[in-house]
């Protein structure tokens, strides 16, 4: 049994948890202690890479049959047999075991808490409910808004400071047109697989660009108020550029709407969709660079 590298980044998710480690420097970044704070940077980063590889290993030896039915899954190397389950499941322990017990050690109590709340939802609560109920997005959500609130606690900050509170609130409605735009493209292979999704049987797409204009829209407003919180103190032209680089956002989930989208065939609409899809993935960083230039410059 061959294994190459390929396979374990896939494991690992590497390209997804590449974004949550991306989060995780930014939430660092605004900590209010942040430069007491850089000695423990790498060991905020390694804990938080190996927590995220442990959980996203554990997230697919559960998946197994699953994947196997969908396409763009069936190659991973667990359902193809290029891995053994033992072996990943070694893995998987050990990397969230370390990853977290690093944090506690290296970092502080409050960021090993936070991984321990995202390893164990991820793994314990949405994973499983990901066949039992379409809600699985938001608690996924939840789980994917609390990185850069790791990154604020190893900072220094309190977890329920407004600023953390800010960066969970973007990242979670951020989130949400992000993965209800995927998961209307990936749809039948979801519904093939017995997934719970919002956008399973959303055949013109309904239900989907709603969604996203909804979240778009609150996520606009998230912006605005990270913007305004006083222990930053951001410049005012942080709100005009929040809102430019937001607006494609909802403009490309307007475009969605049934009103728009029945004039067109199944191709244009995907194509469509997948624009959104990419909006919200240069979105990310795009925000996060303009916050920091408006607080250091």
């Amino acid at each position: 049994m061959q294994t190459s590298f390929k396979d374990w980044w896939t494991l690992w998710k590497g390209n997804l948890n590449l974004f949550v480690l991306m989060t995780t420097f930014f939430g660092f970044w605004f900590a209010p202690e942040r430069a007491e704070s850089w000695p423990i940077f790498i060991h905020l980063m390694l804990g938080t890479a190996l927590m995220a590889f442990g959980a996203s290993a554990f997230n697919q030896i559960m998946e197994i049959d699953f994947d196997k039915l969908m396409k763009r899954t069936a190659d991973r190397p667990l359902p193809a047999q290029r891995m053994s389950i033992v072996t990943a499941f070694g893995c998987a322990w050990f990397f969230s075991a370390f990853g977290l017990l690093h944090l506690a050690l290296k970092v502080n109590d409050s960021t090993a808490w936070l991984g321990a709340i995202v390893l164990g939802t991820y793994v314990f609560i949405y994973t499983p409910m990901k066949r039992k109920s379409s809600w699985n997005t938001m608690v996924g959500g939840v789980t994917g808004a609390l990185p850069p609130v790791m990154g604020w606690t190893a900072g220094g900050g309190d977890w329920y400071a407004w600023m953390a509170v800010g960066l969970c609130a973007l990242l979670f409605f951020w989130q949400l047109p992000h993965f209800f735009s995927i998961s209307w493209l990936c749809r039948d292979e979801y519904e093939k697989a017995g997934y719970k999704m919002w956008t399973n049987y959303d055949n013109d797409g309904a239900k989907m660009s709603k969604l996203c204009l909804i979240y778009a829209i609150v996520l606009l407003f998230s912006v605005v108020g990270v913007a305004l919180v006083p222990s930053q103190e951001f410049p005012i032209w942080l709100i005009p550029a929040g809102v430019l680089i937001t607006m494609p956002m909802v403009i490309k989930a307007w475009r969605l709407l049934p009103s728009f989208s029945l004039l067109l065939d199944d191709e244009q609409r995907r194509v469509k969709a997948r624009q959104l899809f990419f909006t919200t993935l240069w979105w990310l960083p795009a925000i996060f660079v303009t916050m920091i230039i408006a607080a250091e410059f």
